[in-house]
């Protein structure tokens, strides 16, 4: 059998080629000394002893009980894998919870669905290869990938876990719309953020908050403290859609308009 080999790189490009005078006799010598230099020090060199961990952990550790989470762990579960979920709510479901309605991620006919949000969260709870570890968190992790020991406290004490892998599904926060004063946040009861909106909706006909009217015509405002160095220089990446999807809130709302 073809015991293996060694490979060593001479770093011609960035050490001589692109440094260093063309056509010239110094700069052929040195290009010749780092690949004298590459080659003796693969003459001098052993084949390393391969080191092979045992007892390596094919379980999964999937932190956050969201949409996110809760979908790899479905995944992970079918495909024969056990997994640990981990949430620090007391129950699953995330942002999702909060949703009146979602975007279809496959087809967008209809425009807006249910979130389904409860059958999501009872396939995970029910799922035999999945279990659930509300009102908790990863108090530590210890070892390496394939042989981490993660530690998760909860109500109930603290448990640790042989795990291989780990996926990190924590979630977002939503931007402090206060330090968006100029916008009115916080002084007008009529401005409010798109994740509030959604709990409008939820409720029934969309009402004004500051007298429970309906409202007539609502306004969306994008890349609120977004692209904006004072705030976030980044895009959210969801806000748009998501403006387009609380439109259609809006348009299916009794005697509503909306103006975007």
């Amino acid at each position: 059998d073809f015991p293996g080999c060694l490979i060593e790189r001479a770093n011609i490009r960035e050490f001589v080629a692109w440094t260093h005078e063309p056509n010239n006799d110094e700069t052929q010598a040195l290009a010749d000394d780092y690949i004298a230099m590459a080659a003796v020090k693969v003459s001098k060199a052993d084949l390393p002893t391969p080191s092979v961990l045992e007892d390596l952990s094919k379980d999964i550790l999937v932190i956050g009980g969201g949409i996110s989470g809760m979908t790899a762990a479905l995944d992970a579960a079918e495909a024969g894998y056990k997994v640990f979920l981990v949430e620090k709510e007391p129950q699953l479901g995330g942002f999702a919870n909060k949703l009146y309605k979602k975007i279809p991620a496959r087809t967008y006919n209809p425009i807006i669905v249910d979130t389904e949000i409860d059958k999501v969260i009872q396939q995970v709870e029910s799922h035999p290869n999945i279990k659930v570890y509300k009102s908790s968190r990863v108090e530590k992790t210890e070892g390496q990938p394939g042989l981490y020991d993660v530690t998760i406290a909860g109500a109930s004490g603290s448990e640790t876990l042989k795990i291989g892998a780990i996926i990190m599904a924590t979630g977002w926060i939503p931007y402090d719309a206060n330090k968006l004063d100029y916008l009115g946040y916080g002084k007008y009861k009529n401005v409010v953020t798109n994740v509030e909106f959604e709990q409008i909706a939820k409720k029934g006909p969309i009402a004004r908050p500051s007298d429970g009217k309906d409202a007539e015509k609502v306004a969306f405002i994008q890349c609120a403290g977004q692209r904006d160095p004072n705030h976030l220089p980044y895009c959210s990446s969801m806000c748009c859609a998501t403006s387009l999807k609380q439109a259609r809130y809006v348009r299916q709302n009794d005697n509503a308009m909306a103006m975007v």
